[in-house]
């Protein structure tokens, strides 16, 4: 990537963090940290990308979250206010999943809407007691294929992960980091980040 391209640093990250080339997403990030004092391009770029590389490996660019996330969310209200408050929950849900401390910061957000309460027929919640429960007793391989069950079971078809109830996704994200399989777990809140507009 060269200088002039900085202001498409977002848009690069998210296709290469789709693509699992995660040091190439760095680069990118790096170009528009780089020209953000020059570019207000480069420097909405640079907020933008940010809370993926966070989630990639829970430390971002290293910078102060608490001031990145605040950052982030005048971003999101410029590039797009009508889901500025669906991505900051998305974003919140992830973090807490993944334990990252940031998610505290987003979570106290007074705009955050409440969670859905439970359905009445609700084959992802036994599926994921079931998770819990094999996560807990070390078995792996269950628990995975029960996470994968359960993601199945709240977003029938060709939905991105996330598409139903966040709390579904951050609790098979949760099964996943239990029992070991955090790369896994980071990829999959990769994937529902991007896709969920992130």
């Amino acid at each position: 990537p060269v200088p002039a391209l900085a202001g498409f640093a977002a848009d690069a990250v998210r296709a290469r963090v789709l693509a699992g080339r995660l040091p190439e997403a760095r680069v990118w990030y790096a170009l528009a940290r780089d020209e953000a004092a020059v570019s207000p391009l480069a420097a909405q770029a640079e907020l933008l990308a940010w809370p993926l590389l966070r989630l990639a490996d829970g430390a971002g660019a290293g910078d102060d979250a608490q001031i990145q996330l605040e950052f982030w969310r005048v971003a999101q209200s410029q590039h797009d206010a009508a889901g500025a408050s669906a991505r900051v929950r998305l974003l919140a849900v992830l973090l807490r999943a993944l334990d990252d401390p940031a998610a505290d910061e987003l979570e106290s957000d007074p705009a955050r809407p409440e969670p859905s309460g439970p359905a009445r027929h609700d084959p992802a919640g036994s599926l994921l007691l079931g998770m819990s429960a094999a996560a807990e007793a070390g078995r792996t391989g269950e628990a995975l294929l029960l996470a994968l069950a359960a993601l199945g079971a709240e977003r029938p078809g060709a939905q991105p992960p996330g598409a139903g109830r966040p709390e579904v996704l951050a609790r098979v994200i949760g099964g996943l980091m239990a029992v070991g399989l955090e790369a896994e777990a980071r990829a999959l809140a990769l994937e529902a980040a991007v896709l969920g507009g992130l």
